[in-house]
C-alpha cells in the first residue's frame, strides 16, 4: 500500500477462495469489473496454471511474490530459496553440529525442492551424512512441526539441531523439545525459515531465515507500475532480494 501511493496507484485487496471451481474465471471478471491496471498474485496464487494463463490472456501486466514454477510468465520477485537454506545450515554446521534435522515443506512443489537441496548441498559440501529418517515433511504448520519433533526426537541417534523450513513449524519443534525434556538450544538447536511473528513469542526465541516479505511486496508494485507507465517488461525487470539470517536464543554452540 505504501509503495502504491508513493507510484500514485491505489491498491485493491481482494480476497479469493482457492476452493473455488472457477478461480481463473473469477480473477479474469475482477481484471474486468474493475478496470485493473495490473494485478500481484501472493501464493499459492502465483502458481495456479489457470489463473496465469487468464492473465497472460488479458495482455494485463502481474507480478508474482514467490513464484515456484514457469518464472519466466509475469514479472517475479524472490529470494534465493536455495541459498537461505544452505546459509542457514551453513550457520548451524559453523556452531559445531554435526547431526542436524530438517522438517520440510508440503512435497511436490519447487520451493520446498530448492529449500531440500539447500539443506542437503551444505551439509554434503561439509562431508556430513544425513540419515533418511532425519528428513520429515511438514504442511507449515505448528501441529506437523511438534509432530515431526516429537518423531526426531525419540530416535536412538537424535538431531542435534533441526532447521524447519517455516518458524510455526520450527515453533512446533520447540514445544516437543520442551515435551522430551530437552532444553533449548544447550540440547536442542532449532531455526526457522521466515522471521514471522512466532519467531519473538516462543522462548526461546527463534533463530530465522528473515525473507524481506514487505521489501518484496514493494518491489511487486513497483514493477507492475512502471509496466502500466509504459515500460517494457525487460526494463520492468525481475527482482531477487536478499535474505538475512537473524541469530536468536533457539541456537548455539555444540556442547
Amino acid at each position: 500500500m505504501e509503495q502504491a501511493r508513493k507510484d500514485c496507484y491505489h491498491l485493491l485487496v481482494k480476497p479469493v477462495n482457492l476452493a473455488s471451481a472457477n478461480l481463473a474465471e473469477d480473477i479474469t471478471n475482477l481484471l474486468v469489473q474493475s478496470n485493473l491496471d495490473g494485478m500481484i498474485l501472493p501464493p499459492p496464487l502465483c502458481d495456479d496454471p489457470a489463473i496465469l494463463q487468464a492473465l497472460v490472456s488479458s495482455g494485463k501486466p502481474f507480478a508474482r511474490i514467490s513464484p515456484s514454477i514457469s518464472t519466466d510468465i509475469g514479472l517475479p520477485v524472490e529470494i534465493s530459496d536455495y541459498e537461505a537454506a544452505k546459509q542457514m545450515t551453513m550457520k548451524l554446521i559453523q556452531l559445531g553440529h554435526t547431526s542436524i534435522g530438517f522438517v520440510t515443506g508440503r512435497q511436490g512443489t519447487e520451493t520446498t525442492r530448492r529449500w531440500l537441496d539447500g539443506f542437503l548441498s551444505a551439509m554434503k559440501d561439509a562431508n556430513l551424512t544425513v540419515p533418511d529418517n532425519f528428513i520429515l515433511e511438514g504442511t507449515y504448520e505448528y501441529r506437523s512441526g511438534l509432530d515431526a519433533g516429537e518423531s526426531l526426537l525419540k530416535l536412538a541417534q537424535r538431531p542435534t539441531a533441526i532447521f524447519a523450513s517455516h518458524d510455526e513449524m520450527a515453533a512446533g519443534l520447540i514445544a516437543a523439545a520442551h515435551k522430551s525434556g530437552l532444553s533449548v538450544p544447550e540440547e536442542l538447536s532449532t531455526a526457522g525459515f521466515d522471521d514471522s511473528v512466532i519467531a519473538t513469542v516462543v522462548w526461546p526465541q527463534l533463530t530465522t531465515v528473515r525473507q524481506p516479505i514487505k521489501e518484496m511486496a514493494a518491489a511487486a508494485v513497483d514493477m507492475v507500475t512502471k509496466q502500466c507507465r509504459g515500460q517494457t517488461k525487460d526494463e520492468a525487470t525481475a527482482r531477487k532480494l536478499p535474505i538475512d539470517l537473524i541469530m536468536r536464543e533457539s541456537t548455539a554452540l555444540k556442547s
